[in-house]
């Protein structure tokens, strides 16, 4: 009896302790590199992707397997409907034939190709998922710091209203004074509770992303000033060299997928014109019955095939090799044209970067300056040198500047993503949590 007591004592000790339990579960931070982690773990169209790979592989490891001989074997039954004669036989019979095509070395080389432009798309995928989370992370810690802002600024904004009520109360400061004051604190709490609302669908949609449950306790651990601190670490003096010297070795991705395109389509040429006046050579071998002696015979044949139309400018075969050549032709196009769009393109983002580099670094002075402004302001309203509105406004353009540059610094954030992207590094930042 008593140690029943002990057990039910124990439980209802762990029923009381459920909440908080899942308190804890709900508020576990997420940093940005578990972000990741989590989205390419779950995604469905990565696992899709990561089956198509794998029967490219095989394909590719298997591509000699047009090569094999077929083998079959055959048994005969025969036998009388009389009984009164004997002519129950069993014979057992074997044929082996081989077919072997000039062109099936060019098939294993495509095949080989075709696994390598599969492992590109799997990266590609790979990477567009990492784009979509950081772009979705970055989104939300730069509206959590701007709701952080505007918590402050209502903050600052009511201890003024309670202070103009108080003065209102003693007849120090007329009724409208004090009623704008008013004004201006609801103002601005409505403000935060609609960029609160929205920060909850831009939660809610991260979670979709990564696969994380949607609570109201997602603790985001990763700050967008050490994002950004590390951004400046890498994007040092010589970053703009780096990343011409990706451009200029063509190690991007959309080159490398172009350049295995056009050897995939140099290989189908191949095979193609050797289809055309290659021969295929047919061997069989025949034996049976086995059980029959006076019936056995063993048969080896061998005949080379070639088709004459082949020969003719416009058979299909002939056609078949033009398209091919027509492809290759294509390809060399698209690939030089997008090595000129790639390098205008870097060329273009690189001078973006050098930009907002510097328009964030004046932004962060000018932050410092309307805080100063702010206080300075707030402490001649106190003294009675300044009337409300100097110091809303004051307050106003310290709100707007720390905005600002918060939005500042999530773009270079992101034109050093799309940078890294389109060079084909890897563009997660991970930051300090």
């Amino acid at each position: 009896m008593q140690k029943t007591a002990v057990k039910f004592l124990y439980l209802y000790a762990i029923f009381l302790l459920l909440p908080y339990l899942k308190i804890t579960a709900q508020t576990q931070p997420v940093s940005l590199e578990r972000a990741v982690s989590l989205a390419l773990e779950n995604n469905a169209e990565l696992k899709r992707q990561a089956i198509i790979l794998q029967a490219s592989e095989r394909a590719a490891k298997y591509s000699w397997n047009t090569a094999i001989p077929n083998v079959s074997v055959s048994e005969a039954d025969t036998y009388s409907a009389d009984k009164t004669q004997k002519l129950n036989e069993v014979s057992l019979s074997g044929n082996a034939s081989l077919n072997i095509r000039a062109d099936i070395f060019g098939s294993m080389n495509k095949s080989r190709i075709d696994h390598e432009v599969e492992k590109l798309n799997y990266s590609q995928l790979c990477a567009q998922i990492k784009s979509r989370v950081v772009n979705s992370y970055l989104e939300i810690i730069s509206f959590q710091q701007e709701i952080a802002y505007r918590t402050e600024a209502l903050k600052n904004t009511r201890a003024l209203y309670e202070e103009n009520a108080d003065k209102y109360r003693k007849g120090f400061i007329s009724e409208n004074e004090c009623l704008i004051s008013k004004i201006a604190c609801e103002k601005q709490k409505v403000e935060l509770n609609g960029k609160k609302q929205e920060l909850k669908t831009l939660v809610h949609e991260f979670c979709g992303l990564t696969g994380i449950q949607f609570t109201d306790e997602v603790v985001f651990s990763t700050s967008l000033d050490s994002i950004y601190g590390e951004v400046l670490r890498i994007t040092g003096d010589s970053y703009a060299d780096r990343i011409n010297a990706c451009i200029k070795n063509k190690t991007y991705p959309s080159a490398v997928l172009l350049n295995l395109q056009k050897e995939a389509a140099v290989a189908e040429l191949k095979t193609k014109k050797i289809a055309v006046w290659s021969p295929s050579l047919d061997v069989s071998y025949t034996t049976g019955p086995l059980f029959d002696e006076r019936k056995y015979t063993s048969t080896v044949t061998a005949g080379v095939n070639l088709s004459l139309d082949s020969f003719l400018g416009c058979s299909a075969a002939r056609q078949e090799v033009r398209n091919a050549e027509d492809s290759v032709r294509d390809l060399e196009i698209q690939i030089q044209s997008r090595e000129k769009e790639t390098a205008s393109r870097v060329g273009i983002l690189l001078l973006e970067l050098a930009d907002k580099k510097e328009t964030a670094e004046a932004y962060e002075s000018f932050v410092k300056i309307t805080k100063q402004n702010y206080q300075l302001c707030k402490k001649q309203y106190n003294s009675g040198m300044l009337d409300f509105q100097a110091v809303k406004t004051a307050s106003t353009e310290l709100l707007d500047s720390q905005i600002d540059y918060a939005g500042m610094i999530a773009g270079v954030v992101k034109t050093f993503m799309e940078i890294q992207e389109t060079a084909g590094l890897d563009f997660t930042v991970h930051g300090e949590p």
